[in-house]
């Protein structure tokens, strides 16, 4: 999630540029009219705190609606914009148009995409510091969204390490939309001048051509969040009909003008309910961008309809001098915040008071030093103007005063004093950090849940070396190293291939002897094609096949899961033709690798619970009933991230992870179904933890997971010896 906005000053909110030259109540409505917009100054500072907050505590769960919020201003002020030049000129200066537009975006993007590139330099392992330089040359060219589409990142349930500059996907939208926007306008409001229409009706209609095009936006929104939500909570097109929404109110100005003195704080106020009532509660299962945000959309465009005809009363949550300057570096805020948590995530703990101080503290700063001396001053300047300074000097002394030389050794002084705080505050807790890790205590999920097994002496040993790893305090040395795991580990011939739809002869699919006697069939998701590195060499080892079905993102489980419609109905056809082959060869064991992170389903758009999982789990056993056993197997622990948690300033301590209460809700699940169905579950959490469920990222000298819970190709063979123990105590090898 991540905020957009108009990145300019409240001086942009101006409802008419006009002076109040001329008799009458027109002349007396501009005159009370001009000047600076402080609702949505306000509105500004509300929609990124709720960003932040979400970004940061991860409450209230709705605050990425600000997003939606900052669309309909951005609509809202840059159609004002041209309108009112258009209605002064007949025409749009495009030239003058993108300068301010350059002026005010660019260098504060740009000066903290460098910021970000030299943090994840001095940060970040190789596999993620080449993912960010990547991300920033898409950022910087104001393409993040589609960067972000197209890897299929969702950003609710990110899979892998969060991007730090993943917030500029909403500012690549914004950008698109006044690329394109400015042209449209023009072409439509010349077409219909040469058509003999007069100014004031060629601008209605070119307001019913941007409803028109909003309506469709927003039909297409619905369709595709339905299908794919993940492309269509970045696409420019399904987010479109919120700019449209800001765009089409500046075609309504005049009208909402009209609204009786007394009614417009009532309206303000409802719309603020409304877009509070947005961020509380509105939820990442809500369905988004359509329908989902109507609701912020609607009340964002009441409040800012309420404010046309000039200052607002009784609305002092957003005109008070805080908010008002909060919406003046909202900009800055949004800019550097999201960077902050990502970086001091790997240097301090998160969740812990101090984390939130230093980022509440680091982002502050550095906004309200980049707004002073980089996007204000640049904003104000000549550069890139033909006439005059994008924004006029003000009469109450905040603009540039000709002739008054300001020295910078104060303002200066004051920012080294603040990098010095900064960096001495977070020195100062990573030295006074414990070097030991503290194992986590088990979570309450685990009362009651069967002690993890360990079969024999290859499990003892390996439990041993787990132990060990606990409170180690520096890497062991790796070959091949961690960085090249996380980057390219690779799976056995054919693994991958084995997933895909369609039909895959027994010769490519099928691992082990081909005159076997006893047959096995792998499903699931991506976690059996990791089972397959020990599985296939241990059946094969004792004259066994196996034949691979195995899916990333396809669990093995009857659930109805959100996916896009191309990607669903692949699963489905890969599950198919697992059940389709149970039944007909009717092979001795039929194993099942499931990564335990239920989806949201797509009949209730809701995380399946544990017991839904379970619901699934039946199901799909009921119908692959034509194998002689059936056995579920336990994935490791989801939990750290070894891509976000190793990095050249962090030791195994930081990556330690823990069995979680996810874990086992969902393990009891799968052992109930596995009861239920007369399968056998097996438990392997020995292979990945310690008894106190502490789960480090190596064993010996062998790393453990290549990402949060995949393991590597290295470990799935030193685990082997212990994996077969498991599965003879199940006589099932």
């Amino acid at each position: 999630m991540s905020l957009t906005w108009i990145a300019g000053s409240a001086r942009d909110g101006r409802t008419s540029s006009s002076s109040s030259k001329g008799a009458g109540d027109g002349g007396r409505e501009r005159a009370r009219e001009s000047g600076p917009r402080l609702d949505i100054q306000g509105l500004r500072a509300v929609a990124v705190l709720a960003v932040i907050a979400e970004h940061l505590f991860g409450w209230p769960l709705g605050g990425f609606v600000g997003v939606d919020v900052f669309f309909v201003i951005s609509g809202f002020l840059i159609t004002g914009l041209l309108i009112r030049e258009w209605k002064r000129t007949g025409t749009i200066s495009f030239a003058n148009f993108y300068a301010r537009r350059v002026k005010r975006i660019l260098p504060a993007s740009l000066v903290v995409i460098v910021a970000t590139l030299i943090s994840a330099y001095l940060l970040f392992a190789n596999p993620r510091l080449n993912d960010t330089v990547t991300d920033s040359v898409w950022a910087a060219l104001f393409s993040a969204n589609w960067r972000f589409l197209l890897q299929g990142t969702d950003y609710f349930q990110a899979d892998g390490p969060v991007s730090p500059l993943r917030h500029y996907w909403s500012l690549a939208v914004e950008e698109q939309f006044y690329f394109v926007w400015p042209w449209v306008m023009l072409a439509a409001l010349v077409w219909m001048g040469r058509k003999g229409m007069s100014s004031s009706r060629s601008l209605k209609l070119a307001g019913a051509l941007i409803a028109a095009a909003s309506l469709i936006s927003f039909i297409w929104a619905t369709g595709e969040t339905a299908a794919n939500p993940g492309s269509a909570y970045y696409s420019s097109f399904t987010r479109a009909w919120e700019l449209g929404a800001g765009a089409m109110l500046a075609f309504a100005a005049p009208l909402c003008r009209r609204i009786p003195e007394g009614v417009r704080p009532v309206l303000a106020n409802l719309g603020l309910v409304g877009v509070g009532a947005s961020i509380f509660f509105l939820t990442p299962h809500s369905m988004f961008p359509a329908p989902g945000a109507l609701l912020p959309v609607l009340s964002t465009v009441t409040v800012i309809a309420a404010g046309c005809g000039g200052q607002q009363k009784f609305l002092y949550v957003l005109t008070n001098p805080v908010s008002r300057y909060l919406g003046d570096i909202s900009f800055s805020l949004y800019l550097w915040h999201f960077p902050v948590i990502v970086f001091l995530g790997l240097l301090l703990a998160t969740g812990s008071k101090f984390y939130y101080l230093m980022v509440l503290f680091v982002t502050l700063g550095l906004s309200i030093y980049s707004y002073r001396f980089v996007e204000d001053p640049i904003r104000k300047s000549a550069w890139l103007s033909s006439k005059s300074p994008d924004r006029p000097t003000s009469v109450r002394g905040d603009g540039p005063t000709p002739g008054r030389r300001t020295s910078l050794l104060r303002p200066l002084a004051g920012l080294v004093a603040f990098a010095l705080v900064a960096v001495g505050a977070i020195a100062f807790k990573v030295s006074h950090n414990e070097a030991s890790a503290v194992v986590a205590p088990a979570s309450k999920a685990r009362a009651g849940f069967p002690q993890a097994p360990v079969a024999g002496p290859a499990g003892a040993a390996l439990q041993t070396e787990l132990k060990a790893a606990v409170p180690a305090s520096s890497w062991p040395h790796f070959e091949p190293s961690l960085e090249e795991l996380m980057s390219k580990d690779p799976h056995p011939d054919r693994v991958l291939q084995c997933g895909e739809p369609g039909i895959h002869s027994a010769q490519d699919c099928t691992f082990g002897p081909k005159d076997a006697t006893k047959h096995a069939v792998l499903v699931g998701d991506s976690i059996s094609q990791r089972w397959a590195f020990p599985l296939t060499r241990l059946y094969a080892q004792n004259g066994w096949n196996i034949r691979i079905f195995g899916r990333p993102g396809c669990p093995f489980n009857d659930y109805p899961m959100v996916k896009s419609d191309e990607e669903q109905a692949r699963c489905n056809e890969r599950k198919q033709q697992a059940i389709d082959f149970v039944q007909q060869s009717k092979p001795d064991l039929l194993i099942i690798g499931n990564t335990m992170v239920p989806e949201r389903m797509s009949t209730t758009g809701q995380v399946a619970t544990a017991q839904d999982w379970q619901a699934g789990m039946e199901s799909i056993l009921s119908k692959a009933s034509g194998s002689k056993s059936r056995l579920i197997l336990s994935p490791p622990p989801f939990d750290k991230d070894v891509r976000e948690c190793y990095s050249p300033v962090n030791g195994p301590a930081d990556c330690l992870g823990t069995v979680t209460s996810l874990w086992y809700e969902v393990a009891r699940a799968d052992l109930a179904a596995a009861v239920n169905t007369s399968s056998v579950y097996l438990d392997t959490r020995a292979l990945f933890c310690t008894p106190d469920d502490a789960c480090p990222e190596f064993a010996g000298n062998v790393p453990v997971k290549k990402d949060h819970t995949h393991f590597t190709l290295p470990y799935g063979y030193h685990i082997q010896d212990a994996l077969r123990e498991l599965l003879d105590s199940k006589n099932l090898l």
